[in-house]
């Protein structure tokens, strides 16, 4: 009963981190978060400064309809079923392009959350939403977020996506799955490496520590192979997961992983997960629904 309740205490932190807001940034600057219900003056399109003002409307059954006006007129209205609106951005996520983006954040039934993008050109808004499943990068629990030092303006911008690779060894975190608009679309872009985010949010109440710990021993890898070993993590060892590397596939969504670590005495490697639940590898496996 205690662990079904800490997992889901867990959710509802992490829920409730990205409520309050996910610092974001595009072309080397911090986005702008939008408040509701104020009037921005702002160039979306490479033309004229438009005045832009997002609302939110309560409607029936937990529903909320976003609504985005441009000189005193609604633009755009969209419906989120079970929904809320947790944050709105403004961003420029391509230098090259003469538009800004405006990104809602929003979190829906069963603690998912989800986000989606608008473009307006002088007279309508074009929107882009999450595709289903690109490149092994699955809707469910994503939210626009955002660096100064990986976002620069490229095109490229990054969702923060919980655990799209499951593993029943390592199990649940969040990676920074980069993506750029595509046809309509918000499409996810392979990567050699993912690197993790939001672990400080958790590890304290998984682990009761601000480190991850291994149950067992594992060897600590130069690079993401098994071929050269830096040593041997005694059990116990803690340290704090920074990156995965994909290791083979089991199933549809689950992969053996390589997860590059730091331990606690500042020692760096890779340490490698395969998808078994036959064995433990964590004293605590991190899980939440």
């Amino acid at each position: 009963m205690k662990k079904a309740v800490k997992i889901i205490f867990v959710s509802m932190l992490l829920v409730m981190a990205l409520a309050m807001g996910i610092p974001a940034q595009a072309a080397a600057k911090k986005a702008k978060l939008l408040k509701k219900g104020k009037t921005y003056t702002v160039d979306l399109n490479g033309g004229r400064k438009e005045n832009v003002r997002f609302s939110v409307k309560k409607l029936k059954d937990y529903n909320q309809q976003f609504r985005l006006s441009v000189n005193g007129k609604t633009v755009y209205k969209k419906k989120l079923e079970w929904g809320t609106v947790t944050d709105v951005f403004l961003a420029d996520l391509n230098k090259k392009d003469r538009y800004k983006e405006i990104v809602v954040n929003w979190s829906g039934d069963q603690s998912d959350w989800h986000f989606f993008l608008l473009r307006y050109n002088g007279k309508k808004v074009k929107t882009f939403t999450n595709v289903t499943s690109t490149n092994g990068i699955h809707d469910g629990r994503m939210a626009f977020t955002g660096k100064k030092k990986i976002l620069k303006g490229s095109g490229v911008f990054y969702g923060e996506v919980e655990t799209p690779f499951s593993n029943s060894t390592f199990g649940c975190y969040y990676i920074l799955a980069p993506a750029k608009l595509s046809g309509g679309k918000i499409k996810y872009t392979k990567a050699k490496t993912y690197r993790l985010t939001g672990v400080s949010s958790y590890v304290q109440y998984v682990f009761n520590d601000k480190y991850y710990r291994l149950a067992g021993s594992m060897d600590l890898y130069k690079s993401a192979s098994k071929e050269k070993v830096l040593r041997t993590c005694p059990a116990g060892t803690r340290f704090t997961p920074l990156k995965i590397k994909l290791a083979g596939k089991t199933s549809s969504y689950n992969y053996h992983l390589f997860v590059y670590v730091k331990t606690s005495d500042g020692k760096k490697g890779w340490l490698y997960f395969p998808d078994d639940s036959s064995k433990q590898y964590l004293t605590d496996l991190p899980q939440w629904g």
